[in-house]
């Protein structure tokens, strides 16, 4: 749904020119053992492509490569039947999202931009939120250098590309997204910078009676009345060292006793401390002074309640999440792209099929094997008439020698023999579906007894 038609060919053609250029640079790569086998890419290759990525998620190897290692102790064969090792690492060195001699190279995202707005557009297209959203950051693993990179002590992921997220509280379905490039001159200081990341990240969706949910980290009073001036609600934890706070609300008496407290109003946004084991402080412009039954306010039990969407995405995410990494980080962040599209499609899929949907994992393996197919038939199809034409001219045929193991069907536990052989191959074979399954199979192994082939 996400990566459809227009976002498919956008890859197809940047991949391809991207080679085009890499060979015109260099011509002499073009005859190397490792580049001849280079052939332009086509939309179902790239999704086969895809599907080995999204593969390599559920089965996680120590290095990439090793996906295509035919020890016992890895064995892939879904990566060793669907794609040759060299093609795949091809492809992958390969990839591009833009054309580098026309790129705006100020635009420190200018690798990825085009893919970004592609999928910012789908994800809004295809989905309404509910009425309350989530705001919090992402980090996206990568420890390479780069001039955006940010380190966040308190995440998973401590070091990587910063994302702003804005996602649905009740699903974990992204509706917004920006990537952290660095601070902007006319942003510095004053949360003036969090004031505009607020407010770009919402603007979608004001005079519609929604409610957004943050941390500590976005909560200004002037994003508060800026946000309520849209009719958009907020509530979002509160540090105490942020300006224009009452100072009960910072340095709170040493009298309140535990399930005690205090509010303070200006217009529709309050300021609040409810003392628990420690201080909590909310702002908001949702709330009054209301409490229930254990003293506890309404804003910080909907506060707990509502600062979950982000959270659910990401635990989407980093349970089947292809863990290799990449020398380059737009390869990285569009494999996050990737990820996070295939989380937001999982939500719409539960959406719609509340009461019969699938697990994460089964439907990450459907998706893979839709990705796939295409490809397999476009393969088949390509091969279909090649070994008729090798046998009817002669090139392979048929002898006698002494009885051995079929090369095809024989296996460890079955073991089948034969009188016949291919003279060209040399390998003993049925007389039936064998000979044909060795002349038309797109690769043939040599026999490995502890599986059928």
């Amino acid at each position: 749904m996400f990566y459809d038609e227009e976002v498919l060919n956008l890859i197809v053609e940047e991949t391809n020119r991207y080679a085009e250029q890499f060979f015109e640079a260099s011509p002499d790569q073009r005859n190397t053992k490792y580049y001849q086998s280079w052939s332009p890419c086509n939309v179902p290759k790239v999704k086969a492509y895809l599907a080995i990525i999204m593969h390599m998620g559920l089965s996680q190897f120590p290095r990439m490569e090793y996906h295509w290692n035919k020890s016992n102790l890895y064995n892939c064969t879904l990566c060793q039947n669907l794609m040759s090792k060299n093609d795949f690492f091809l492809l992958h060195g390969f990839l591009h999202f833009v054309n580098n001699r026309a790129a705006n190279v100020q635009d420190k995202l200018y690798k990825v931009r085009g893919l970004f707005q592609l999928l910012t557009t789908r994800f809004q297209r295809y989905y309404i939120p509910g009425k309350v959203l989530t705001l919090d950051e992402r980090m996206v693993k990568y420890t390479g250098r780069l001039s955006f990179l940010q380190y966040i002590k308190n995440k998973p992921n401590q070091y990587g590309i910063k994302m702003f997220i804005l996602a649905d509280a009740s699903s974990g379905y992204v509706c917004n997204w920006e990537v952290y490039t660095g601070a902007q001159e006319n942003n510095r200081g004053g949360g003036r910078a969090i004031h505009n990341v607020v407010l770009e990240m919402t603007q979608n969706y004001g005079n519609e009676g929604r409610v957004v949910c943050f941390d500590s980290f976005y909560t200004y009073l002037s994003v508060a009345e800026s946000l309520s001036q849209i009719d958009i609600g907020c509530i979002g934890t509160l540090r105490k060292n942020r300006r224009n706070i009452p100072n009960i609300i910072k340095q709170p008496p040493n009298t309140m006793n535990r399930g005690q407290s205090i509010f303070r109003r200006k217009g529709n946004t309050v300021a609040l401390v409810w003392k628990d084991r420690k201080y909590v402080r909310i702002l908001t412009n949702l709330h009054g002074n209301q409490v229930d039954v254990v003293g506890r306010p309404n804003a910080v039990r909907d506060y707990n309640i509502w600062t979950r969407g982000v959270d659910l995405s990401n635990q989407l995410i980093a349970n089947y999440h292809n863990q290799h990494k990449s020398i380059k980080w737009y390869k990285t962040l569009a494999l996050s792209f990737l990820e996070t599209s295939i989380a937001n499609a999982y939500c719409l899929y539960k959406t719609r099929n509340p009461f019969t949907a699938k697990k994460h994992l089964n439907f990450r393996e459907d998706l893979i094997f839709e990705f796939m197919q295409e490809y397999i038939d476009l393969r088949n199809l390509e091969i279909s008439h090649l070994p008729n034409n090798r046998i009817i001219f002669g090139m392979h045929h048929i002898g006698i020698r002494d009885q051995r193991t079929c090369a095809i069907c024989s296996t460890k536990t079955r073991k089948k023999t034969s009188t016949f052989y291919c003279v060209e191959c040399n390998q003993n074979i049925c007389i039936l579906d064998c000979f044909h399954k060795l002349h038309t199979l797109l690769k043939i192994h040599k026999r490995n007894k502890s599986r059928n082939i």
